[in-house]
C-alpha cells in the first residue's frame, strides 16, 4: 500500500535519511516502497534541542531515521529514559510505552508515544515557574 502525501511549498521531509524540499508549488508524493518518512512538523532539529524530553525524543528520531546507528542511538535513548524516570518518576507510564515499542521493533510508533513527554515536561516547567 503506497503512501501518499500532499506537500506544501517548500515544506521538507526526511525520506530514507534524505532531507527533501518540495518547490514552490503544492505537489504530491507516493511513496510506493517501506520506508522512513518524517514530515517537516514531526521532525526535531539538532539546534531546537534544550531539554531532557526533548533530547529523549531526538534520540528516538534519530533511531528512526537512521537504523544502521539503532545500537547506538537506542544506548542513547536508554540513559536519557534513566534520568529522565530518576528526576520525574510520573514520566515513567509514558516511557514504558516507548519501550514496549522499541521491544516490539517499531521505532515509528515509539517516535510518536515520545511526544506526549514534551507537553508532559512543558506543564511540569510551567507549573514550576
Amino acid at each position: 500500500m503506497a503512501l501518499t502525501m500532499r506537500l506544501k511549498p517548500g515544506e521538507r521531509l526526511i525520506l530514507g535519511g534524505v532531507v527533501v524540499r518540495n518547490g514552490e508549488h503544492r505537489a504530491t508524493l507516493h511513496v510506493e516502497t517501506k520506508a522512513t518518512v518524517l514530515r517537516s512538523p514531526d521532525i526535531i532539529r539538532p539546534r531546537d534541542v534544550r531539554t531532557p524530553c526533548e533530547r529523549i525524543v531526538f534520540a528516538l528520531q534519530l533511531l528512526y531515521i537512521e537504523p544502521e546507528r539503532a545500537d547506538a542511538h537506542h544506548r542513547s535513548y536508554v540513559k536519557l529514559a534513566r534520568d529522565v524516570r530518576d528526576a520525574a518518576p510520573s514520566f515513567g507510564p509514558q516511557l514504558a510505552k516507548i519501550d514496549a515499542l522499541l521491544l516490539e521493533g517499531d521505532p515509528y510508533r515509539a517516535l510518536k508515544a515520545g511526544r506526549p513527554l514534551l507537553a508532559l515536561e512543558r506543564r511540569l516547567f510551567d507549573h514550576v515557574r
